[in-house]
């Protein structure tokens, strides 16, 4: 009411924009923040707030191109600096974010500052070692970074199968990335220095890190795994960062399988015998509230129950509810609300709820 009122008034414009960024709501924040700079391009403050919303949109090129001219302005700003440094780290420039972030080191007392500077600081230096002397193709979707010989190893399928895991998973889930994803193929030696040491691939915003031996299973296998990271990275993209750790896995598993075997219901043969025995015979149906905690248990056995719960939850929805589904949940997960807003709006039920109704789906498999 009060922006109707008066229009032009650029500090409410201002405010509204930092209202709107600390409610997560990063576009519509971004559109106040342009609106003030357009009248006023000189403001530093208002450049500087630029260059970090862009940050949380993981449009990396404005900002750095932002940032650097806030930095300028404010050399010692800790969080100009690590956001900086941050915005160079996920475009693979490491020795521009080490230098952005030995900066912001200076800059802080914060032991908590410190000790996540110097954390960024040391996973730089590992990509910067394990990428030495890589090389790098890119398209209008991907840019694609061939750590050693690694290239040899994948031979020429890679384009390819990303344009059919990007139609695919962007069809299903209604939505298209305006920026580039960077994948990078390492050798396996070198991936397990920056990623965890079970893990087939894993993804990072906007950048997505495959492990790749001596050759691959299949090309198949290469399609799968490609469509369950990307599908990670477009979930961030969508969500902001907001989406449940069950919903993020099961739907990525869902597009692995349509990926990888022709349909989401052809699961991973490891997967058979523990659904048949443990969720269905045996009704020891994992709630979807534990999954973040047993995703991250010692236990193989644990690690691998939460996965199938989270995969088995996203064919329930689909089957109940259309993946159109997918689509509706994550939309309301960008806007700011709860899992449990988003599921009554697009289901009607609460999570309570379809907990109830995902055990009888899976007592009816």
């Amino acid at each position: 009411e009060a922006s109707r009122l008066a229009p032009d008034n650029l500090a409410l414009e201002t405010t509204w924009g930092d209202l709107l960024y600390y409610k997560g709501n990063y576009e519509k924040a971004l559109e106040h923040f342009e609106f003030v700079h357009n009248r006023e391009p000189e403001d530093i403050q208002t450049i500087g707030k630029i260059g970090l919303t862009a940050v949380q949109l993981m449009d990396y090129e404005k900002a750095v191109e932002y940032l650097e001219k806030a930095v300028a302005a404010y050399p010692d700003s800790f969080f100009i600096l690590f956001y900086l440094g941050k915005s160079y780290f996920e475009q693979h420039y490491y020795e521009e974010a080490i230098t952005y972030w030995e900066r912001a080191l200076e800059a802080t007392k914060d032991q908590s500052q410190q000790a996540a500077v110097n954390e960024a600081i040391s996973r730089a230096r590992e990509q910067l070692a394990t990428t030495d002397g890589s090389s790098k193709v890119e398209d209008r979707r991907f840019v694609v970074h061939f750590a050693g010989d690694s290239r040899d190893d994948l031979g020429d399928v890679t384009f390819e199968v990303l344009d059919e895991v990007f139609h695919q998973v962007t069809r299903s889930l209604n939505f298209h990335p305006d920026v580039k994803i960077n994948i990078i193929f390492y050798l396996t030696e070198d991936y397990y220095k920056v990623s965890r040491e079970w893990s087939a691939g894993s993804a990072q915003g906007i950048k997505i890190m495959i492990p790749l031996k001596s050759g691959y299973k299949s090309e198949e296998y290469v399609r799968g795994l490609l469509a369950h990271e990307f599908t990670h990275t477009i979930i961030h993209l969508r969500t902001n960062n907001r989406c449940p750790l069950w919903l993020n896995e099961g739907i990525a598993q869902y597009q692995e399988f349509t990926a990888e075997n022709g349909s989401p219901e052809e699961m991973r043969s490891d997967y058979r015998s523990i659904v048949e025995n443990e969720f269905i015979e045996g009704q020891k149906s994992v709630k979807l509230n534990r999954v973040q905690a047993l995703l991250s248990s010692s236990s193989r056995k644990d690690v691998m129950r939460a996965y199938i719960a989270s995969y088995l939850a996203a064919r329930c929805l689909a089957d109940y509810y259309g993946e159109r589904s997918f689509d509706e949940i994550l939309s309301a997960l960008g806007e700011g609300k709860s899992i449990d807003e988003a599921m009554v709006d697009t289901t009607g039920r609460d999570m309570d709820n379809f907990q109830e109704k995902y055990e009888d789906w899976l007592r009816k498999l």
